[in-house]
């Protein structure tokens, strides 16, 4: 499953629940179903993450996560020789 076909039919699943229009049953059963697919999501990004702290480790990966961080944080911890 990819993660937006996950998001989507989990956003489906919500907008059951919340329309209250079905049977109990019915909605226990989207309810399960939206839990796995809650935690199937979590687990994508999880994995994302992973891969991200991974690239993060390697030269060229570490200087475009350092960019993620944000300039900012980034001059305020090393000067900037171009400044005076």
């Amino acid at each position: 499953m990819r993660f937006k076909e996950g998001l989507d039919r989990l956003e489906a699943v919500v907008g059951v629940l919340e329309r209250g229009d079905c049977e109990l049953e019915d909605a226990l059963s989207a309810y399960e179903e939206g839990v796995r697919l809650y935690r199937r999501l979590l687990e994508i990004l999880a994995g994302a993450e992973r891969r991200i702290e991974e690239l993060a480790g390697e030269k060229e990966g570490a200087l475009l996560w350092k960019r993620f961080q944000g300039l900012r944080a980034r001059e305020e911890t090393t000067p900037d020789a171009e400044t005076p």
